[in-house]
């Protein structure tokens, strides 16, 4: 859970789900964490209070980051650099016990007027499920010593615009690349688009 203290801290519960055995900082959940703290900020910021949807996360876990326990409330502070007419540039910080544990990177891409305001209305929904249909996506080839992995999607972790949560989107990969990796190492930076080329 997320709870905003003020536009420059934000105050965020490590899930115990998301918590690793040996207590290392799971990245993928730590740059949800960002997200979520990103996007608080940057609609208390916006003129028009929009939330937007993720282009791109990235982050990096220090490397004397401190061990994290579950259940543990970390002060995530982001920091807006821009926030223009359609996209929105975020650095975050995420501590634990004093001691920086990521640091990191949010664009969003701030949709405004009628397409934001109506693109989950009943009546509009049809619609926009037939645009976010026919949407080009490109399969990748795959070859040793790669790893594909599929994962169910239900509208729970898509955004309004009908897309992968970019959270999500993190949570996937990493489970992802330690799941092919047979010592089950973990990620310690990852770098996530969100938007089909």
């Amino acid at each position: 859970s997320v709870s905003v203290v003020s536009e420059d801290v934000v105050r965020a519960r490590l899930p115990k789900w998301s918590t690793r055995q040996d207590c290392r900082p799971p990245l993928a959940s730590l740059i949800a964490l960002l997200d979520e703290a990103s996007t608080a900020t940057i609609a208390m910021r916006d003129r028009s209070g929009r939330f937007g949807v993720s282009v791109t996360l990235s982050g990096v876990v220090a490397s004397d980051a401190p061990i994290i326990a579950a259940d543990t409330i970390l002060p995530v502070s982001p920091s807006p650099r821009k926030i223009g007419g359609t996209l929105a540039f975020a650095d975050v910080d995420v501590f634990a016990n004093d001691s920086l544990v990521l640091r990191g990177h949010h664009i969003k891409f701030l949709p405004g007027g009628f397409l934001m305001d109506n693109v989950d209305h009943p009546l509009l929904r049809p619609v926009t499920e037939a645009i976010i249909s026919r949407l080009p996506l490109h399969e990748r080839e795959t070859r040793d010593p790669s790893f594909t992995a599929d994962m169910k999607v239900s509208k729970t972790i898509c955004n309004p615009l009908g897309g992968l949560h970019g959270g999500a989107a993190c949570m996937i990969a990493e489970r992802a690349a330690s799941g092919h990796d047979p010592r089950n190492r973990f990620p310690a930076s990852m770098h996530v688009r969100l938007l089909a080329s």
